[in-house]
């Protein structure tokens, strides 16, 4: 595992290990990983938190094309909320942002 997954994964250990959480399955995507929302015993989104402080990406969800996958009109408000925690993380260079994505995920970087 590569050093950023690493960090991403200890991160998300501090947030969920012997704590309640709540998960929402909401998709299977074209590799077989469960797409799920996940949130704690305070009902604050841990997906947020972990792209607010730029441990992580959101690169496909959307809402706008319904020929896409990862199509989820139904989370429009997460979608937005993920988005602008994505923007403030790239702003303040957080993390991947910081180190940059390339070497993390061998493609072109995010452009917005």
């Amino acid at each position: 595992m590569k050093f950023h997954g690493l960090r991403a994964k200890k991160i998300l250990q501090d947030l969920i290990l012997d704590r309640w959480i709540s998960f929402e399955i909401v998709n299977i995507d074209p590799y077989h990983r469960l797409v799920a929302i996940i949130s704690n015993e305070n009902g604050e989104n841990i997906n947020l938190k972990i792209v607010e402080g730029g441990f992580a990406i959101n690169r496909y969800s959307q809402y706008e094309n319904p020929k896409k996958n990862y199509y989820y009109p139904e989370y429009r408000d997460l979608i937005n909320a993920l988005r602008n925690a994505q923007e403030k993380a790239k702003n303040k260079n957080l993390l991947l942002w910081r180190d940059g994505i390339l070497p993390v995920y061998g493609i072109n970087p995010v452009l917005k």
